[in-house]
């Protein structure tokens, strides 16, 4: 966990570290944007048996 303060501005804010949030922070970072990524770090579907509907994770536990 990167904890450094910085008064830089930023470009983007992404709120929760799903899969979609994490996809796009990736992309903006290779695009050289200043992104902030905030998760609360308590995954919502810890419960669910499968995650369904993401091609690369369909059937596999979360």
């Amino acid at each position: 966990m990167n904890t450094q303060i910085s008064t830089d501005p930023l470009d983007v804010i992404i709120v929760g570290a799903v899969p979609t949030g994490l996809s796009a922070a990736l992309l903006l970072g290779r695009s050289h944007k200043q992104v902030l990524v905030i998760d609360s770090g308590k995954p919502r579907n810890a419960v669910s048996h499968a995650a369904n509907g993401f091609f690369f994770r369909d059937g596999i536990a979360p």
